[in-house]
């Protein structure tokens, strides 16, 4: 196997905003265990400072069901602004989710490939989480929650006014409307949407009331019951384009004081 070593002072492992803006602060080695990025329609509060980061917090309007709602900028827009910056300077070494990493006397090893790992050796590791990494303790104690993303096309009922529909319950508890990429020319006015659920157990997964059907079903009641009609004033017409669930864990862990 090829080997790189390299020494750092601070490194972050992590997949979350939060990790990498942690990163910056400190000009630490950033190592993302697992390959995704913040979902598209997150928003920080529209109070929060970001001049620290470089970033303006842009303040904008979205029209929901609930009247009108002020928030601050995309934290998937943060993310990739964060990202280039400490590419640029060197602060994130990979591209990609690493095969694994192994933790081991203030060591932390990457496999990238079958044929390639990477050695990073720190004197301090702070670890946001543990995805991928062998040599941890087994956790205390371990919550997991899943975010379920339904996509769905809107072939009638498409242009209206609202940016987003907020709900009290688990299934449906947000649906973003955006400018609908698949049509060519779209200034905007027509949107396609995305329901967001979130569940307690992986079992209601695989249960019907949680289902993309039951998801379509009550997005197209919450539309009607805003006005949004289809053709000849029916109820919108939507159907799935695709289904995403994100597992988030939260493990628990005690570690001896040096």
């Amino acid at each position: 196997m090829k080997e790189h070593a390299y020494e750092c002072r601070d490194l972050v492992v992590g997949a979350t905003l939060e990790s990498l803006m942690l990163a910056y602060f400190l000009d630490a080695v950033y190592i993302q265990n697992d390959q995704r990025a913040p979902f598209l329609f997150d928003y920080t509060a529209s109070s929060l400072k970001l001049e620290a980061l470089g970033i303006e917090n842009c303040v904008a309007p979205l029209y929901t069901n609930r009247g009108i709602l002020e928030v601050g900028r995309s934290k998937y827009d943060i993310w990739e602004d964060l990202m280039f910056k400490m590419s640029i300077a060197g602060q994130v070494p990979l591209s990609g989710t690493p095969v694994k990493l192994r933790l081991k006397d203030n060591m932390l090893r990457v496999v990238v490939k079958e044929a390639l790992y990477l050695d990073f050796r720190y004197e301090k590791l702070f670890l946001c989480d543990d995805k991928q990494i062998f040599g941890m303790p087994p956790p205390l104690s371990e919550s997991t929650s899943y975010l379920v993303y339904d996509w769905f096309d809107v072939n009638e009922g498409c242009v209206h006014k609202y940016d987003r529909f907020t709900t009290d319950d688990a299934l449906a508890v947000t649906i973003d409307f955006y400018a609908s990429p698949r049509i060519d020319g779209n200034d905007g006015s027509r949107k396609d949407l995305v329901a967001t659920s979130v569940l307690d157990s992986r079992e209601k997964l695989f249960q019907m009331e949680y289902s993309d059907l039951y998801s379509r079903i009550k997005t197209t009641k919450l539309m009607y019951a805003q006005g949004i009609r289809g053709d000849n004033g029916t109820p919108p017409k939507i159907t799935l384009n695709k289904r995403d669930v994100r597992e988030v864990r939260t493990p628990q862990y005690e570690f001896e004081e040096e």
